[in-house]
């Protein structure tokens, strides 16, 4: 069964490098979490409706990249007062296989779906429109910086950069690519294979340039910046959440949390929302 639950406690912080920066998160305690999900994989706060969007894999864990007609978006609207468990469904007309990172831009709904990348306005959620990108693989997570949509692939390695008429083209991209975000005029990548953070070339010229922070990560999943260019970023294969400084140069355990993948923030109430990938719910910290 679908359920909110409230629970308070505070979560015990370690400072990874001295000297932490006073913008930068650098406690949260857990006050609830949504449980009854299957493979939680992203989450996606709507500050405009006052709700959030929850993709869910439904699968075990040798299906997450299946074309297996299965898969769900939950949402939750009206700040909390409403839940709409299966908001999208996998439907033989809109057929939903593994849905991952998600975004949104002009009241559009991006979700990456395995090879595919769908959208819908939100106003209607059967609306479901494919935006082919040739040679697409295991695509992950989505961003945008107002103009443009940023699709990673994880296998292919590259980040495709695509316009409002659906046409594209593709960056160069870390091995392993997960989670994006933009920053001011800057786009940011993760790896999962690598475990670092990346700053991405959005002309498609340069590589990826390496934060050098990987000692401190195992596999990373998910990013979210800060106005102050503080992020915080989800270690999946680490198990923990983090917060990193503006100069990338301060990295701060908050948590420990069990497959921890595509968060997002809350930055009205101070809410981080964590999915928990393999353990059905989304965990929800305040800072």
């Amino acid at each position: 069964m679908f359920n909110i639950w409230t629970n308070s406690f505070l979560i015990s912080t370690c400072c990874i490098v001295t000297g932490c920066s006073s913008m930068t998160v650098t406690s949260v305690k857990q006050v609830g979490s949504i449980t009854g999900l299957d493979w939680p994989e992203s989450v996606l706060v709507d500050s405009e409706r006052d709700s959030i969007y929850i993709s869910n894999i439904e699968t075990n864990d040798f299906g997450a990249w299946d074309d297996d007609g299965q898969g769900f978006i939950t949402a939750i609207v009206d700040s909390g007062k409403l839940t709409r468990e299966r908001w999208i469904d996998s439907r033989p007309w809109k057929i939903l296989n593994a849905p991952k990172g998600m975004c949104l831009k002009d009241n559009i709904l991006f979700v990456t779906d395995n090879s595919r990348l769908l959208a819908w306005p939100v106003k209607m959620p059967d609306a479901i429109k494919e935006i082919k990108l040739t040679g697409a693989k295991k695509l992950n997570d989505i961003t945008t910086d107002g103009t443009f949509i940023y699709v990673s692939d994880t296998e292919n390695a590259v980040i495709y950069k695509v316009t409002a008429q659906g046409s594209s083209s593709t960056l160069k991209a870390p091995k392993g690519a997960t989670g994006l975000a933009c920053y001011k005029d800057t786009l940011f990548a993760v790896s999962l294979s690598l475990g670092d953070i990346y700053k991405i070339d959005k002309s498609g010229l340069a590589g990826p340039q390496s934060m050098g922070l990987a000692k401190y990560f195992k596999g990373l999943d998910g990013i979210f910046f800060f106005d102050d260019g503080s992020s915080i970023v989800s270690d999946l294969l680490g198990h923990k959440l983090f917060s990193v400084n503006s100069e990338m140069n301060e990295v701060i355990k908050l948590a420990d949390i069990k497959w921890p993948a595509d968060l997002d923030v809350d930055t009205k109430n101070k809410i981080i929302y964590v999915p928990m990938l393999k353990n059905g719910q989304v965990v929800k910290f305040k800072y």
